[in-house]
């Protein structure tokens, strides 16, 4: 087949060549020149036929089609996995990019096309005041209408994998050695980490409640000032020390005695702990 922009010899007038060529798509050379085929006869004989009876025919090598390991269903020749999109696990091994790292390249082209995106496209800066006004309004109004039961079977269950999210549930190590403090003074009935109401206790024994308060994150006095702000918390320690003397009044109010350490105290002054704890063994 002839070529009628560039008279060229081809067997193909393919997009590929139109482009180089005319700059033309293959539908607007038709219509130029009233042409329906763009492909010789015997290519096109041969392109339809299938299988041994294809003149492209390699051996069976081209009929050879992968299948997904579970399913057995078809998948891409590039595909590394093994898996269809349906079976397979992103995690671990099965994962593309399992045990790989960007470059500092492709990190730098990332900072870059990240600084050209326009803000208006990111979530957080598309809600207005009005927007999130009127959602808080409706979450109101829905919270009003449930159940004081259904209130409190939601604020425990979102309690419970707030913890599991922050990883409450592991021990730190003042915790480690007030649990080491208590055994030592045969206290029994020890009970970590446990739900108190909307509350969670590093110690229970009975109607005792021991917390063991951390420098930083409770704005120890001995290192903050009163207006000091703490950038974790986004409070300053005064409203730290409100924060936490109203957690410990509403245990108390609901018939515990309670008791909070310093992590200073627990590392440097184990002896004072222990006499304040004799007094309720």
């Amino acid at each position: 087949m002839i070529c009628l922009e560039c008279n060229k010899k081809l067997k193909q007038i393919s997009y590929r060549h139109l482009k180089k060529c005319c700059h033309l798509s293959p539908t607007e050379y038709k219509n130029k020149y009233n042409i329906q085929i763009l492909m010789d006869t015997d290519i096109r004989n041969k392109c339809s036929k299938k299988g041994i009876l294809n003149g492209n025919y390699k051996d069976g090598r081209s009929s050879i089609k992968r299948r997904c390991i579970i399913c057995r269903r078809f998948i891409c020749k590039g595909n590394k996995s093994g898996y269809c999109s349906h079976c397979i696990n992103r995690k671990g091994v099965n994962n593309g990019f399992y045990k790989r790292k960007h470059s500092n390249i492709t990190k730098e082209i990332m900072k870059l096309s990240a600084r050209k995106r326009d803000k208006t496209a990111y979530h957080k800066i598309i809600q207005t005041d009005t927007m999130k006004k009127n959602h808080s309004d409706f979450m109101k109004k829905r919270w009003k209408n449930v159940s004081e039961k259904d209130k409190d079977a939601m604020i425990k269950n979102w309690i419970i994998k707030g913890l599991e999210s922050c990883r409450k549930s592991s021990k730190t190590k003042i915790e480690n050695i007030m649990y080491h403090i208590l055994k030592q003074l045969h206290f029994k009935n020890i009970k970590r980490n446990i739900q108190v109401g909307y509350y969670n206790v590093d110690f229970l024994i009975d109607t005792l409640i021991i917390e063991c308060f951390g420098d930083y994150w409770h704005c120890n006095p001995l290192m903050f000032d009163k207006n000091k702000y703490n950038k974790s918390l986004r409070l300053k320690a005064f409203e730290k020390w409100n924060k936490d003397s109203k957690r410990l009044n509403k245990l108390k109010q609901m018939g515990y005695t309670c008791l909070s350490f310093w992590e200073y105290d627990i590392y440097n002054n184990i002896k004072s702990i222990k006499r304040n704890l004799k007094n309720y063994v």
